[in-house]
């Protein structure tokens, strides 16, 4: 939910950064927000949606060739590295140079977006080890999508009620992203036990992997 709060809370994240003064450059004066850094804001908010979205349809091939947790593992660290990347264009901001930092900001929000994105597939790694609970992993699935941009609604009042910077926000999601990817490393099962585990449940050997890959699958659509 972490991880994927920064995703699905967008518009409020886009806000947050905006009054943080990421795009400054382009106003006038001394002005901190004006309507042409709201626009490249938004803009780069719409641009990174974009690009997420083109993307996001691999997850699912990287979940079958790679398995849930190396597939999540990833994610995590894309979105650890684009609240750092983000993390340069909110102090470039804020010690006046948003005109070298800012073009940071649409690869920041794609990192975040993608991973994000991705890491709602982690229900799904554990579908077989837990597979006399197939409800609460399906319900895990559901409740993670739907609460997640609440994490990002609490951070902005927060930061409203302690009068902290973005800036300081921002290392501390970091400081749970890791967290995160040590739990995710500590509780997921590889693909190979992931396989084994799915196996055993269905009392049959699964195909190979070299036999029936999703790629191939993809490869002969393709070819129709």
């Amino acid at each position: 939910s972490i991880c994927m709060g920064a995703s699905l809370g967008g518009p409020l994240l886009a806000q947050m950064i905006g009054n943080a003064g990421v795009g400054s450059g382009l106003c006038h004066s001394d002005e901190k927000v004006c309507d042409k850094s709201i626009i490249f804001v938004s803009e780069a908010k719409g641009l990174a949606t974009s690009i997420t979205v083109a993307i996001g349809s691999l997850a699912g091939l990287g979940f079958d060739l790679f398995g849930g947790r190396l597939l999540s593992i990833a994610s995590a660290s894309f979105v650890l590295l684009g609240f750092l990347l983000l993390q340069v264009a909110v102090l470039g901001a804020q010690y006046g140079h948003d005109g070298d930092t800012s073009g940071f900001l649409v690869w920041a929000l794609v990192l975040v977006q993608g991973g994000g994105a991705m890491l709602g597939l982690i229900p799904m790694t554990m579908m077989w080890h837990l597979s006399d609970m197939q409800t609460l992993v399906s319900s895990a699935q559901v409740a993670t999508l739907r609460m997640s941009p609440l994490f990002i609604m609490l951070t902005s009042a927060f930061m409203h009620w302690l009068g902290v910077t973005l800036s300081s926000v921002i290392w501390v999601w970091c400081g749970f992203v890791v967290v995160a990817l040590a739990c995710l490393l500590w509780l997921l099962p590889t693909l190979s036990e992931y396989r084994a585990e799915a196996g055993r449940v269905l009392g049959t050997a699964l195909p190979s992997k070299d036999q029936h890959t999703a790629w191939k699958v993809v490869k002969g659509i393709l070819s129709m």
